[in-house]
């Protein structure tokens, strides 16, 4: 008896660690995925023209999540009829630097997408943070988001033109005392995962610059006989797509050549690709789920669930299927698949997954779902 109460006791206790750790993790909505910013030299008409064309581009990519978007005939055709897509524009002045924000229909370009079954990725997205270290020679140093270097410019530059969410640390006393640089150019998990735990991030990802360390032998004997030579650089990454599970882990290819920028949007770019693939939404998919809610208390809380799943971007519609005292049971018609719509609701963070870790894993089971709003 005794032994059953203490067995029962672990598994309660593991339960709510592991819910208390997965609501650790943050979404963030981003709020101007039909804006854009363009350079511009000057407002005449030519110039202007150019520059909606480049800032209609950068939307269709940032609402697909996708750079090859832009190789679809529909979406080609559409860049030049960009005016059509158009909301309105104006310009604005930055330091030296001149722009063209121009906003854009959102109803008209998801019309776009879905008729051509391009996949869409919502506007609720997973917070990333980046670990880069960056070698130079014999020294190696973990970029900070406040050290203004070329790359930490060119990361967050790529963030605000993908609409990804992208930290980096701050590499204070804090980040000090959990993480340090062999940490990171080692990938170790654990250490990343607990110092990433005060940056709320649902995604991890390690991205190591060198010039040294990951040249081949025969690359670094040519480096060394010649010190006026350019330098070649490598870049790699690793991603940790749940910030709750070390398990999780995705590495990329590495990257070589001359120009460290041009790799680094290179990288960026597969790493973009890499975590859209778990949140878009395909209208050519159509999936059912059955989903158990375990708390369904009142009618009111009822028509909360309801609300709240029929405004799902990745549920088309819902369905009652049964109710047991407070659980209720409902089948979900999908536009995409299972894994878009558990990522979404794992952002949301209103409807929390149950976990339990001792019970016997299945495919099949019915996740369990509570209602914590």
């Amino acid at each position: 008896m005794k032994t059953t109460y203490l067995l029962n006791m672990i598994r309660h206790c593991l339960l709510c660690c592991i819910i208390a750790f997965t609501s650790m993790s943050a979404a963030i909505e981003v709020t101007d995925l039909y804006v854009a910013k363009v350079t511009v030299t000057t407002q005449q008409s030519k110039a202007r023209n150019q520059a909606l064309k480049l800032a209609l581009s950068s939307v269709f990519v940032k609402v697909s999540g996708q750079q090859q978007v832009l190789t679809q005939p529909k979406v080609k055709a559409a860049l030049v009829r960009y005016n059509q897509f158009l909301s309105k524009y104006h310009y604005e002045r930055k330091g030296d630097q001149n722009y063209l924000v121009a906003s854009f229909n959102e109803v008209k370009i998801n019309q776009l997408l879905i008729n051509e079954n391009i996949p869409l990725w919502g506007s609720l997205r997973p917070q990333v943070v980046f670990w880069v270290v960056d070698e130079n020679g014999l020294t190696r140093q973990i970029i900070s988001g406040s050290s203004e270097s070329p790359v930490q410019q060119q990361i967050i530059q790529f963030s605000e033109q993908r609409g990804l969410p992208i930290l980096m640390p701050l590499m204070d006393l804090t980040d000090a005392n959990e993480i340090t640089t062999s940490d990171v150019w080692g990938r170790f998990s654990y250490p990343l995962i607990k110092a990433s735990q005060r940056y709320l991030a649902e995604t991890l990802v390690v991205l190591r610059i060198s010039n040294r360390s990951l040249l081949s032998e025969q690359e670094l004997q040519t480096v060394e006989s010649c010190p006026l030579c350019q330098p070649s650089f490598v870049i790699d990454w690793h991603l940790i797509s749940d910030a709750n599970d070390p398990a999780s882990v995705k590495v990329g290819k590495a990257y070589q050549g001359l120009d460290k920028t041009v790799l680094l949007e290179q990288v960026l770019s597969d790493i973009t690709d890499q975590i859209y693939q778990s949140y878009a939404l395909n209208s050519d998919e159509n999936n059912e789920v059955i989903i158990d809610i375990a708390n369904v208390s009142s009618l009111s809380v009822y028509a909360e669930v309801v609300e709240f799943l029929t405004q799902l971007s990745s549920v088309q519609s819902i369905q009652l299927i049964t109710a047991q005292g407070e659980k209720r049971q409902f089948s979900l018609k999908l536009i995409g698949s299972k894994q878009a719509l558990m990522s979404s609701l794992k952002l949301h963070q209103a409807l929390k997954l149950q976990y339990d870790p001792l019970a016997p894993v299945s495919e099949n089971a019915v996740p369990v779902f509570y209602w914590s709003k």
